[in-house]
């Protein structure tokens, strides 16, 4: 007995048309979807990269001058961890971005 994608000319292999436009119309909305979230990120990526960059090195430097005057009641780890973890929130921005725009 055939089954009825191929009583129509259709084989296993084919997608039958009403699924193919279904297809269709779900890629047109995530690329809309994905582009109006991709925009505002790529237009704000230098701005973020500036501030968050700047802040983690900053940071670095601040806890090095700190950390070689040896200041007693400095947070060293506290800082070091703030100015490592705007590191990774720029590597987190920019990979966003760049998975985005594929």
């Amino acid at each position: 007995m055939l089954r009825f994608s191929e009583q129509n000319g259709y084989t296993g292999r084919e997608m039958s048309p009403g699924r193919l436009h279904a297809r269709r119309v779900l890629r047109c909305l995530w690329n809309i979807g994905r582009l109006l979230i991709l925009l505002p990120l790529v237009i704000l990526e230098p701005v973020v990269a500036f501030l968050l960059g700047g802040l983690a090195l900053l940071g670095l430097l601040t806890t090095a001058f700190f950390a070689l005057t040896a200041s007693p009641h400095f947070p060293t780890g506290t800082m070091l961890t703030l100015s490592i973890s705007f590191a990774l929130a720029l590597v987190l921005y920019e990979g966003a971005i760049r998975i985005l725009s594929s």
